[in-house]
């Protein structure tokens, strides 16, 4: 494992779990556009990483069903009318060609919850646990969250781009 890649990548999921864990300390456009910056960080760095297999082993979760929700809640609070639900094509429903609505709040916590959990093993300082930690995370990526990034990302293009948005003209303050 690139031990450079590796800190690049837990950079910026630190980054972004404390970004998100920030939400209602920012204004709607700014949410917005730094979102759009941290998310393509993000999916460069996840897609640098490379994962030895390993034995499947139960690790704790982090993350509580709590923290998603308050993830999601003002995720969803500040995105307001802009909190569209986009469509996502997973890795395993390529075979089936259905995708599946979600939330673009519900992306943000479900990415979230990844990568909070990940930060918080690798901080255990164990090298078994933190290969793992990372093999789980790079699995989740390919599997899961990178395609709700993906779809994120596009929907945040459309909000920042569009010349029918006015994220200025609506009232998003708390």
């Amino acid at each position: 494992m690139n031990n450079s890649n590796i800190l690049d990548f837990l950079t910026i999921a630190a980054e972004y779990c404390l970004f998100v864990e920030q939400t209602e300390k920012r204004t709607k456009t700014e949410f917005v556009s730094t979102s759009q910056k941290i998310l393509t960080a993000l999916y460069l760095k996840a897609s640098t990483i490379t994962t030895e297999d390993v034995d499947d082993e139960y690790l704790d979760q982090f993350v509580t069903e709590d923290d998603w929700n308050f993830i999601e809640s003002t995720v969803a609070a500040k995105l307001g009318e802009h909190n569209s639900f986009i469509s996502v094509l997973e890795a395993d429903s390529y075979i089936h060609d259905t995708p599946i609505q979600v939330s673009m709040s519900e992306c943000f916590a479900d990415i979230y919850q990844d990568l909070r959990d990940c930060i918080e093993r690798y901080k255990i300082e164990n090298t078994k646990t933190q290969k793992i930690a990372l093999f789980e995370c790079v699995l989740h990526f390919k599997t899961y969250w990178g395609q709700r990034l993906i779809a994120l990302l596009a929907e945040i293009h459309n909000v920042l781009y569009s010349p029918h948005v006015d994220l200025e003209d609506t009232n998003f303050e708390d």
